[in-house]
């Protein structure tokens, strides 16, 4: 089961990053307004959006490690004759962990925060009050940062391991007739069903002064993105991620626009 992040999680990060909207509010004081704002959210965004994708890249890895090395131990010769399906989900579990291991190396490529957040501050800072304007985009800007990590980390860990345990060669074995990819397609979706509504939820909790932010079309449309997205993908669409980057399958925040590290 996967921990639910408590609803003060990475709470000294939260106050680093509202910390750091301030000095570039203060920093930028000759821009207008608007790019004032839009680069205070970018300093936010940035710092919470990959906090929440390395989380949740690391407990979907793990955890389908975890459920591939038990499925192989529950089977039997007279399910898996061959030792084929057996072999494969150890296989699957051995590439779960070489995923989280090139992400460790390879570290987050952080996109830029998604319109709807942007779109979400400037009504913020618009509504009257006594809240400062860098108050109000880590208001909004935090959780948004933690929904979309969380998505996009979760579905990503799950897309790569997928397509890499497919380019292995070890889906053609069965179990008791039924082709392994059906098993290891529903041992996936299961993981990826746990792992991220809890920290999109939590997230959602991130607000601090001025009330809550709205979730938006990034991460309104796609909880979809990290939970249902993967089980989306027919038998057919599976044959087809073998050549299809991750990218491509779950932009959850993404819109265009070059990602940065």
């Amino acid at each position: 089961m996967t921990d639910v992040p408590a609803t003060d999680v990475f709470a000294d990060e939260r106050d680093a990053a509202h910390a750091a909207a301030a000095r570039a509010w203060r920093r930028l004081n000759d821009l207008p307004g608007p790019e004032r704002l839009a680069a205070a959210t970018e300093v936010v965004w940035g710092h919470g959006y990959p906090l929440s994708y390395k989380a949740t890249f690391a407990a979907t890895t793990g955890q389908i490690a975890a459920a591939a090395t038990a499925a192989a131990a529950q089977l039997t010769g007279l399910d898996d004759p061959s030792g084929q399906a057996r072999a494969s989900l150890r296989r699957l579990a051995d590439l779960a962990e070489k995923t989280e291991g090139r992400r460790t190396a390879n570290g987050v490529v952080i996109p830029p925060a998604h319109r709807a957040t942007v779109a979400a501050v400037h009504r913020a800072a618009r509504t009257p009050g006594d809240v400062l304007p860098w108050t109000s985009v880590t208001n909004v800007a935090w959780p948004a940062a933690l929904r979309n990590g969380a998505a996009n980390g979760t579905l990503e860990a799950a897309t790569e391991t997928f397509i890499a345990w497919r380019k292995a060669g070890l889906a053609g074995a069965s179990i008791n007739g039924e082709p392994i990819t059906e098993r290891v397609h529903s041992l996936i979706a299961g993981v990826t069903r746990e792992v991220a509504p809890p920290w999109i939820t939590a997230g959602q909790g991130q607000t601090g002064q001025g009330g809550p932010a709205p979730a938006g079309p990034a991460v309104a449309g796609k909880t979809a993105g990290a939970s249902a997205a993967f089980p989306r993908l027919s038998p057919g669409a599976v044959a087809a991620t073998s050549n299809t980057t991750t990218s491509a399958l779950a932009p959850v925040a993404r819109h265009g626009q070059a990602p940065r590290r």
